[in-house]
């Protein structure tokens, strides 16, 4: 299908439009909103939903307890959009995988989970010879992020290597694609024989 993908390490559908994950359970109306406005008893959608049902998937909240904490490093997901470059990863702790791209939430996770206080010198321009970016020992810059999901609890930012060779499409895409294919197939067939009632008579 052009807008849904299947991401089968993560079990996830992503809309290549919005570029966003999608809940199997969420599918329909997802697609029956802005942008897509497809009819909710359409062709489109009922092929969607076939689909989708032949999956393993996240299909409901519930589900996203499966989903590994943290992403795995790896490639981008392109369907995802361009990765950003401006993550802040806290290094406090090796069981701590937060990632935030604004340093007063950084500030205010350390503060919170960790119990670090970070105090800054008085605003304005740093004094000469000092660095305006010196290292932090709590947290690295200049990390690569993406995130899945825009608003749920695994909604988080997750770490991704610019530099890692992106996966060559999997056996599913290209069942995908064979599927939406025979699907639209037979759907031509099948009107194209309501048209000509006169051969079945």
């Amino acid at each position: 299908m052009d807008q849904i993908t299947y991401i089968p390490s993560l079990r996830t559908l992503i809309c290549k439009t919005c570029r966003v994950g999608v809940l199997g359970n969420s599918l329909r109306s997802h697609l029956h909103q802005f942008p897509h406005h497809m009819p909710l008893q359409g062709e489109e959608i009922k092929s969607a939903i076939h689909w989708v049902q032949l999956l393993d998937h996240i299909r409901s909240e519930s589900d996203l307890d499966t989903l590994p904490y943290p992403i795995p490093l790896g490639p981008p997901i392109p369907e995802l959009g361009e990765a950003l470059p401006n993550g802040l990863k806290c290094i406090v702790e090796p069981s701590c995988h937060k990632i935030i791209s604004k340093p007063k939430e950084m500030n205010r996770h350390l503060r919170k989970s960790h119990h670090i206080s970070i105090h800054h010198s008085k605003r304005g321009r740093p004094a000469k010879g000092t660095d305006a970016h010196m290292p932090s020992p709590y947290f690295q810059s200049g990390v690569y992020y993406q995130r899945l999901f825009p608003s749920r609890r695994r909604s988080e930012l997750f770490e991704v290597n610019p530099e890692a060779r992106p996966a060559e499409p999997s056996d599913q895409e290209v069942a995908i694609k064979d599927f939406f294919k025979n699907r639209s197939l037979i759907v031509r067939k099948d009107a194209g024989m309501m048209e000509q009632p006169d051969q079945f008579t």
